[in-house]
């Protein structure tokens, strides 16, 4: 069967991905097995069903990824609360994305494609890692067209709140076995992502809600424009002769 996706990351990050961001990981797929038995039990059951203008509103905040090039970037918070030296705070990201070339930041640490080179610049441990290959880069969050069938397989509720010029709008399963609860807020008059918050399950300890990982994310920007030249380059980086370039002279540089 094919698995169902809502992607976090990969990047983002994927990013954003972001959701990939952090996490590094899908908010789907779920194993094979675990789709198995969720299908096995929602055959049972009557499918849930949703508002028709929250589910537009839901997939119309994600269509800046879907286009071949945008601009999303905040900050991101990630508080894990089985483990205290896994956090985030504050940290500032940015996805920009023109074609199959990207430029991404988290922190300190930027990650470039371009004209088939990848870059990955860790300032922290003075590494640049380098290597070539072809592009395969999706930072789209969902499959917009499959979005009913996949919140009604993986048994989300869903429910939409108004504040404001704000419209939250919450994904929740308390007993999935990824992630209990997606939650974004979305401008209403732009259409626009505010902010993302999601709650990610223990998988050693699904019922623990004292051990799950949670992930927010304050957007600032979020455009389908992409004017990826403001920013790092492979050939800012590399010069002509496969050399790292002054400014990076006291790094290491690392062919993958």
């Amino acid at each position: 069967m094919r698995k169902n996706k809502l992607i976090i990351s990969g990047l983002l990050v994927t990013s954003v991905t972001l959701i990939a961001l952090a996490n590094k990981s899908h908010l789907f797929p779920v194993k094979e097995k675990a789709v198995q038995s969720v299908i096995t039990k929602t055959s049972v059951k009557k499918a849930r069903t949703y508002d028709p203008a929250v589910l537009k509103t839901l997939a119309q905040a994600f269509k800046t990824f879907e286009k071949p090039a945008y601009t999303f970037g905040g900050i991101i918070n990630v508080t894990n609360k089985a483990d205290s030296l896994d956090r985030m705070n504050n940290v500032p990201f940015l996805i920009c994305k023109s074609g199959a070339d990207f430029y991404y930041k988290m922190g300190e640490t930027e990650t470039i494609y371009e004209d088939g080179v990848y870059l990955n610049i860790n300032k922290k441990t003075k590494k640049v890692f380098m290597s070539l290959k072809k592009a395969n880069n999706s930072f789209s969050l969902f499959d917009a067209s499959q979005l009913k069938q996949i919140l009604q397989t993986e048994e989300y509720d869903l429910a939409s709140v108004n504040n404001g010029d704000l419209q939250k709008i919450s994904l929740r399963n308390d007993h999935h076995i990824t992630c209990k609860e997606y939650t974004i807020t979305v401008d209403t008059a732009t259409k626009k992502l505010a902010k993302v918050y999601y709650r990610l399950t223990n998988i050693h300890e699904p019922a623990n809600v004292n051990k799950e990982k949670v992930i927010e994310i304050k957007v600032s920007v979020c455009d389908d424009i992409a004017t990826i030249a403001l920013y790092n380059s492979v050939t800012k980086v590399i010069d002509n002769r496969g050399k790292l370039r002054t400014r990076y002279q006291d790094y290491d540089l690392i062919h993958l």
